[in-house]
């Protein structure tokens, strides 16, 4: 019987010591290589832990299409009243005020402007005097409501 018993517990010492891990360690392909073994193939569909995750397809930014140039004009300041009358066009004086006046069919030469507009007809822009008589900055400072697609006496420089 003490046979028996020593023969237990001899090998139940004996499982337990010879119970090494047999699971496969993870090894980089540089370990692989130095030990005389190939690298090991990729694996897709897994991310390496510390590394973000690749974007998703339904997250990914969306192109936007490019805008429009912008539109070049050129011509004369035509000022009108309230009902949509022609009153005259800007005058281009030598004077100390840069714009002093309309060109009421005077001897005195209209200004011509040039501006630079954004394609959808809104938005800010500057008015540029190309053939001023008076001293600088050129630019004609205006207020109202640019109304881009009914003007008639500008010409667009495309």
């Amino acid at each position: 019987m003490l046979f028996v018993k020593t023969s237990i517990v001899a090998a139940l010492i004996a499982a337990f010591a010879s119970s090494a891990s047999c699971s496969p360690v993870q090894e980089t392909n540089a370990q692989r290589m130095a030990r005389g073994l190939p690298p090991l193939a990729p694996k897709f569909g897994r991310t390496v832990p510390g590394r973000r995750e690749p974007t998703k397809v339904w997250a990914a930014k969306r192109t936007a299409s490019s805008p429009l140039p912008p539109v070049s004009y050129s011509g004369r300041i035509q000022a009108r009243d309230e009902a949509g009358n022609a009153l005259g066009v800007v005058k281009n004086t030598n004077s100390s005020w840069t714009i002093e006046g309309l060109n009421l069919n005077d001897s005195d030469p209209d200004l011509h402007v040039s501006f630079t507009a954004p394609a959808s007809g809104k938005g800010p822009f500057d008015i540029l005097a190309t053939n001023a008589l008076f001293s600088d900055p050129y630019y004609v400072g205006a207020a109202g409501t640019p109304l881009l697609n009914t003007v008639g006496d500008l010409t667009s420089d495309k």
